[in-house]
């Protein structure tokens, strides 16, 4: 069963909201894309300083995000130095974090997940997101710690709308090769119906979609039909 997953890259809490209520009946994972404008170039919620009493508001357990209560949140950290600042999105409740390979090393890694709480451990995933000029062989290490390797369909990251690189195929096919089914390969940015089929057949089993979602006039209808494509 291939997976789609609805991305928000929220500049407000309230597009958050906006973007749960959309597709939480029928999608339940949603990506969140946090940006700290040093990784790239996009500030997004919280680092814009925008509704930053929601986030201490969620940290403090005082609420929780959008339908918490039925759908599970995963975490693309584009951001510098993603570890230091760790606490606070483990905090924030997600089912997930993805991590990008150019904003941390591998031994790091390897020192956060050897040493990371248990609760952590019992209720979270991770993963690792790839650029295209990335070299998959060198996240071996960190394989007994991942659910997941998410290759990016494009090359400006941070930024939704762009179109799709065709290199990312070629860097599913590697992947997969490297990995087989042990790592779930994601592929985000870009994706639309018509990269589906070579995707799914180099070996991707979820597709994470921003903009040919949330800019459609029926977001619902939008992702059956590239469920339907993907499993066909």
């Amino acid at each position: 069963m291939i997976e789609i997953i609805p991305a928000v890259l929220p500049q407000t809490y309230r597009e958050i909201e906006q973007g749960a209520d959309l597709v939480h009946e029928i999608a339940p994972k949603i990506q969140l894309d946090f940006c700290d404008g040093k990784y790239v170039e996009t500030k997004s919620w919280w680092f814009n300083g925008k509704d930053i009493e929601k986030k201490d508001s969620i940290i403090a357990e005082n609420e929780g995000l959008p339908f918490w209560d039925s759908t599970n949140y995963e975490f693309d950290l584009m951001v510098s130095d993603p570890l230091s600042q760790i606490d606070t999105f483990v905090a924030l409740g997600p089912s997930k974090i993805i991590f990008h390979k150019k904003t941390v090393s591998v031994e790091a890694l390897l020192a956060y997940f050897e040493t990371m709480p248990e609760i952590v451990r019992q209720v979270m995933s991770f993963g690792i997101a790839l650029q295209l000029d990335d070299d998959p062989k060198e996240i071996a290490p960190l394989v007994p710690y991942l659910r997941r390797i998410q290759c990016m369909g494009i090359d400006h990251i941070g930024v939704q709308g762009q179109p799709f690189d065709d290199k990312c195929v070629a860097l599913v096919k590697q992947c997969y090769d490297l990995y087989g089914e042990t790592l779930r390969i994601s592929v985000d940015g870009g994706v639309t119906a018509e990269h589906i089929p070579a995707l799914v057949s180099a070996g991707a089993r979820r597709l994470v979609v921003g903009s040919a979602i949330f800019q459609s006039v029926d977001p619902h209808g939008t992702i059956q039909m590239l469920q339907d494509i993907a499993n066909a």
